[in-house]
């Protein structure tokens, strides 16, 4: 088992591309197909992608229109590029095991995909996998610490059992990652990030359109996906204590505006129950 396949969302990365292509290019065991999702990018990505494209016959561009980035169209970007790979395959019968998320703002060691197929090999249960980001801060390397329990979702790699099991990917309006690690949980699998699996993040996460933003966002999709007023209330006053502090500012308001506003939450009861109540006790643990 060491088949795969990648699906890789794309809006505006020309500056990142080059980077992200020597990485994979250099995998020890290379992609059966890799595609790309152009969303409709206003600099010179297309044209890039499309240069690598005719000397690389698995690399495949397709486009998927909207009109700014807006991350919450994230998961219907990853779904058009799900939905092509399958066809793809399916057509050209394409054997694969795997089926990995690759942002396209990522460097990858050249064992990484090696590495993390060596990992489901050892563990049968293990449905998603991910190795450890670290992210640039003016050219110094910073790891981002996160819950090894939660592989991180721009180099994330499904077992295709798992992806069946859970329908493919799922097409929600927040957190489409931390969905498809609560669907695999809830149909059995396991999941996990390994530290002896690295990448690099060219940029920090939820930086892309700013911190404020980017954890505006984060207060609404936990608000969307079910997770406790306490827990939240927590995880805020968290923010609020490392740099930059306004974090926890931003991510308050996303919560708790979506809190009085009563705004729609995911309507998968399962994945909603399981935030409230299995994820919120299990994250306000780790911390204490």
């Amino acid at each position: 088992m060491k088949n795969y396949i990648i699906i890789t969302p794309c809006k505006d990365e020309e500056k990142n591309l080059p980077s992200l292509f020597n990485s994979v290019l250099k995998q020890t065991i290379k992609p059966k197909l890799w595609v790309i999702v152009d969303d409709s990018s206003t600099d010179n990505s297309k044209k890039i992608i499309q240069k690598f494209a005719t000397k690389t016959s698995f690399i495949k561009l397709i486009s998927h229109s909207s009109n700014n980035r807006d991350l919450s169209k994230y998961s219907s970007v990853v779904k058009t590029g799900c939905n092509y790979a399958e066809e793809y395959c399916k057509k050209n019968k394409t054997k694969h095991d795997f089926i990995g998320i690759l942002d396209a703002d990522i460097i990858l060691e050249k064992n990484y995909y090696k590495k993390l197929i060596q990992k489901f090999n050892k563990y049968p249960k293990l449905g998603i996998a991910s190795g450890i980001i670290f992210s640039k801060y003016d050219d110094k390397l910073i790891y981002e610490k996160t819950d090894l329990n939660f592989p991180r979702g721009g180099i994330r790699l499904l077992r295709k059992k798992c992806y069946n099991s859970i329908n493919g990917m799922p097409l929600v309006k927040h957190a489409p990652d931390s969905v498809c690690c609560a669907k695999a949980k809830l149909n059995n699998w396991i999941t996990m990030g390994f530290q002896d699996v690295k990448a690099i993040q060219i940029r920090p996460t939820s930086s892309a359109q700013g911190f404020w933003k980017g954890f505006k966002i984060r207060g609404e999709s936990d608000y969307y996906l079910g997770y406790n007023p306490i827990f939240a209330l927590l995880k805020g006053i968290k923010y609020l204590i490392t740099r930059p502090n306004y974090k926890g500012i931003a991510f308050f308001y996303g919560y708790f505006s979506s809190l009085v506003s009563f705004n729609d939450k995911i309507n998968d009861v399962l994945v909603r129950n399981y935030f409230f109540y299995s994820k919120s006790i299990e994250k306000v643990q780790k911390w204490f």
